[in-house]
């Protein structure tokens, strides 16, 4: 089964044209804080052509934080797996997906460290592909502040392995890193000043 990866469009969505695959992974950032503008764009992504449709919420992505499960219901009429620290299985393949990252200002599904710590005991070990919007530390990402990925999930990533990690959050550090057990997508496709300046990844084969 194919994949394609995208994050952090923050209400572009519409402006962009995503190849058909088996597999579409949005790994948050729609920048959705409404009800009205979550339903717009889960309609939009319904729509892509895809066999399958992941969409793991951000810390921009405040209306799915306020009504998490309102928000996965609603994906689920649309034909869409929305994750929230949650595991499923599609064709033979293992998925987790969670939204949290490291605490940053106020915005949504933020943790201290020691919260974090114990978040990402959840992430089950065999995982085919681990969907995060936010990167762990030292892994694309990269911005002009430093790495500021999360150090609990990078331990986390290192002790289970999972075939892919995907995630988001970081726009200036687009791109792909392989290590002998993961491969690691960042699938911003926007730069720091909110910009295009890249097109979905595809992730390869699970």
């Amino acid at each position: 089964m194919e994949f394609l990866v995208i994050s952090d469009t923050h209400t572009k969505h519409n402006e962009m044209d995503i190849p058909k695959t088996d597999l579409l992974v949005f790994a948050g950032d729609a920048n959705v804080r409404s009800e009205e503008s979550y339903f717009e764009f889960i309609k939009w992504f319904s729509k892509q052509d895809a066999k399958y449709k992941i969409f793991i919420p951000g810390n921009h992505d405040k209306y799915c934080e306020l009504n998490q499960n309102l928000s996965i219901f609603i994906g689920a009429i649309y034909g869409v797996y929305v994750l929230i620290d949650e595991e499923i299985e599609l064709e033979g393949c293992r998925i987790y997906g969670s939204p949290f990252t490291p605490t940053f200002y106020d915005w949504s599904f933020m943790l201290n460290q020691e919260d974090m710590k114990e978040k990402w005991k959840s992430i089950p070990e065999g995982l085919d592909l681990l969907v995060t919007h936010g990167p762990p530390l030292g892994i694309l990402d990269l911005c002009p502040g430093g790495n500021v990925g999360c150090p609990e999930l990078l331990e986390a990533v290192t002790k289970n392995k999972p075939k892919y990690h995907v995630f988001g959050h970081i726009h200036e550090s687009y791109g792909v890193h392989k290590t002998e057990d993961t491969t690691f997508i960042n699938g911003s496709v926007l730069d720091g000043r909110y910009r295009f300046h890249t097109k979905p990844i595809q992730g390869g084969i699970i």
